[in-house]
């Protein structure tokens, strides 16, 4: 396990880590992005604020992306079924 140094927001944090380091990294500067791009449309808000709508924004998009997913999968299924009953 070793310590990796990121910034997110102008804060610094120490990170224990089993990666080689990147994905963290990439985790970092995620956030980091995210709360710039809060920051930027709200800038009065607190830095307390700004990372909830930042954690916010992170979640929607993972939940949009992850239904996208299941959606697409579960219309390949559907198309994989029709073609395995016109064979059986």
């Amino acid at each position: 396990m070793k310590n990796l140094d990121v910034n997110i927001f102008g804060n610094e944090y120490k990170i224990k880590t089993d990666d080689e380091g990147n994905f963290i990294l990439n985790v970092a500067k995620i956030v980091d992005s995210k709360m710039r791009e809060v920051h930027e449309k709200y800038p009065k808000l607190s830095r307390l604020e700004t990372a909830d709508y930042a954690c916010l924004n992170l979640v929607e998009d993972y939940l949009r992306q992850d239904k996208e997913k299941t959606e697409w999968v579960k219309t390949r299924i559907g198309l994989l079924i029709e073609k395995l009953e016109r064979v059986v």
